[in-house]
């Protein structure tokens, strides 16, 4: 029997602070995420490193949201995601 889907969560400034705070606890409770960032990718690389070692998949994309033109974009990408929670 397979288990069943993990949880998956989209979070938005999701690199460092309070934001990594949230990234990391949702990773401790088994929920998967992902974290569009724009002009932290380092820090979103070390919180996905983190959120990795707890055992949540995490993706890092870039996302400048402060551009429309990206909001097409970011909405495809979140609707290749096999799901959100």
């Amino acid at each position: 029997m397979t288990p069943p889907p993990r949880p998956h969560a989209l979070v938005v400034g999701g690199a460092r602070r309070i934001g990594r705070a949230v990234t990391l606890a949702l990773a401790q409770a088994g929920c998967d995420v992902d974290i569009p960032c724009h002009t932290s990718s380092a820090d979103a690389a070390e919180t996905a490193r983190l959120a990795r070692s707890l055992g949540a998949a995490c993706n890092t994309w870039p996302l400048n949201l402060a551009d429309p033109a990206v909001t097409d974009s970011a909405v495809r990408i979140a609707a290749s995601s096999p799901r959100w929670d």
